[in-house]
């Protein structure tokens, strides 16, 4: 699946090209503007760069706390984010074995060390889905 970036003021719109999704009805996605930081910040578990915060968390489903089982059979706890500035997307989206209808999702991982943090899930209302091992508290000092 190819998808293509275009600025559009504050926001970047994703044009997908959906003609290998069965079932899926997704033309375009918008991702959220980035809000001003508030509540607990979140750090990458392993390398202590800051990711998101709660001014960010999201309600899917009607919860921003998930657990979902991938395909190989393992169980994952995380939590929905309108924008995690920690994070960049690897993969193609996709929609094989994606855990919400109507969305593509890809990997997202910590912009220092590359661990993967979660998932990006692209759809009606974007998000990152943050597995809630690889985050942590930030330190109190400033984020990195």
């Amino acid at each position: 699946m190819k998808h293509t970036e275009q600025q559009n003021g504050s926001q970047t719109q994703y044009l997908l090209d959906t003609a290998h999704i069965s079932g899926a009805q997704i033309e375009s996605v918008i991702e959220e503007p980035r809000l001003k930081s508030k509540g607990q910040r979140w750090c990458c578990a392993v390398c202590g760069t800051y990711v998101t915060d709660d001014g960010q968390l999201t309600h899917i489903n009607g919860t921003h706390q998930h657990y979902k089982v991938n395909p190989q059979g393992q169980g994952f706890q995380f939590c929905s984010f309108k924008y995690a500035e920690g994070c960049s997307r690897s993969g193609e989206l996709t929609a094989e074995h994606t855990w919400y209808s109507g969305y593509l999702w890809q990997f997202a991982h910590c912009n220092r060390c590359d661990t993967q943090l979660g998932w990006y899930f692209a759809g009606p209302k974007s998000f990152y889905g943050l597995i809630k091992r690889q985050i942590v508290m930030c330190p109190k000092e400033k984020p990195q």
